[in-house]
């Protein structure tokens, strides 16, 4: 029996598109459910199924696909079923190695690298900090509003989150809103070197409600 794929999110690093997908039969000899698999391609067209990877979306629940610091993360949720919290890491789909997130971040919404440090946010201004992704230190943003995504810039890690101006950190502890940037518009971003691009959207009232898409930039 060949499961039916589904598609969970793609990232672009290292030259290479990789994308994290379930489907066909897991290689595991213990079990007959679907698998999970990293697919590559240089082209967004032509794909290739790469490597099978035990705490993938097939058994766990998938929360985001990052790259960062030259390697594809992709951290799963399996805390309430499994008592982890799993990030399946890889630079090419070919192999992987797992790393462990904080046993009580099941909720997390992205991660960032930067300083020397990775940067790990959940909702309600939950964080933590990690030199090697094994030991992490919990941290407090200082807002308490659910955080959505965070990025490495520049100099400075950028969060992104609901009700919330951008916030920016040199260190992942502590936070402070950037000047000029629009409060609770901005749900996500992103930083090519040498621009910001932030997206988001603003309601329309009326019957029914509209949402107007918005997008800035900015090169600090």
């Amino acid at each position: 029996y060949s499961w039916p794929h589904n598609l969970y999110q793609v990232e672009f690093g290292n030259g290479i598109f990789v994308g994290v997908a379930t489907g066909d039969t897991s290689p595991n000899p213990a079990s007959s459910s679907k698998g999970s698999f990293f697919y590559t391609s240089l082209d967004g067209t032509n794909w290739t199924q790469r490597t099978y990877f035990d705490f993938g979306p097939a058994a766990f629940i998938h929360q985001f696909l990052v790259f960062l610091n030259g390697t594809f993360q992709e951290l799963t949720d399996g805390g309430s079923q499994y008592g982890m919290v799993p990030i399946s890491i890889t630079s090419d789909g070919t192999s992987y190695t797992t790393k462990f997130a904080p046993t009580n971040a099941p909720n997390a919404r992205s991660m960032a690298y930067g300083n020397g440090k990775y940067l790990l946010i959940e909702q309600s201004g939950k964080s933590w900090v990690s030199t090697d992704e094994t030991n992490w230190v919990a941290e407090y943003g200082g807002f308490q509003n659910a955080f959505t995504q965070i990025i490495g810039g520049q100099s400075n890690l950028v969060a992104f989150g609901s009700g919330l101006p951008v916030l920016l950190s040199s260190d992942g502890l502590t936070f402070h809103a950037a000047s000029n940037s629009p409060s609770g518009v901005l749900s996500a971003g992103a930083f090519d070197g040498t621009n910001y691009v932030g997206i988001g959207a603003t309601a329309q009232l009326g019957h029914p409600i509209t949402y107007i898409g918005e997008v800035y930039t900015s090169t600090n």
